[in-house]
């Protein structure tokens, strides 16, 4: 419906007679749990094909686009995945942070000094978990981060961004990718 908007819940009944069958009605009813309408969400690929990082460095290297139209949802857990290409290691890494957009001049575009860190994950083996092939899943939990109202025009851009942090053994030959899987985005 045009009318529904992020943040609304309805559940889904079947009644009982309210499927037909070519041999007959059914006498079975059921109720869906609730269903909530969840916002829009784009996620980009910050990093271009000539980037590189260096030891000690930040980059964002996903930024999050959500669009919460005055709702009041809140961003609740993102699970970001390191995926090792190349003489990596977890020590290459210090954090795993995730920073909102401020909303101030430079709107959509990450920037140290004026958006602000929201959470960070320490790059350690309690909090980069080895799943089954070898990658580190870092979920990090945000706290009541509400989503932002301005979502329009020169605010349609990313408002929040995945960042990482290299550490002093980050170095020539090393590489790592970033992921922010489907359904690792949770409100």
């Amino acid at each position: 419906s045009p009318n529904a908007k992020p943040g609304d819940t309805f559940v889904v009944v079947i009644p009982a007679n309210g499927i037909q069958f070519s041999d007959g009605s059914s006498t079975l009813s059921d109720t869906t749990q609730n269903i909530r309408i969840l916002p829009r969400l784009v996620l980009t690929d910050l990093v271009t094909v000539s980037d590189s990082m260096s030891s000690l460095d930040t980059k964002a290297v996903i930024g999050i686009d959500v669009g919460d139209s005055g709702v009041g949802l809140k961003l609740d857990t993102i699970l970001v995945t390191i995926i090792p290409v190349s003489n990596f290691t977890l020590q290459d890494l210090i954090a795993v942070e995730i920073w909102i957009d401020s909303g101030s001049a430079d709107t959509g575009t990450f920037n140290a000094r004026t958006d602000s860190m929201i959470v960070s994950a320490a790059s350690t083996t309690a909090n980069g978990k080895l799943d089954s092939v070898g990658n580190y899943v870092f979920t990090l939990d945000l706290p009541d981060t509400p989503l932002p109202y301005f979502d329009t025009g020169v605010y349609d851009t990313s408002d929040f961004y995945v960042v990482v942090r290299t550490s002093a053994t980050f170095g020539l030959g090393d590489a790592f990718q970033v992921r922010v899987s489907a359904g690792a985005v949770k409100f």
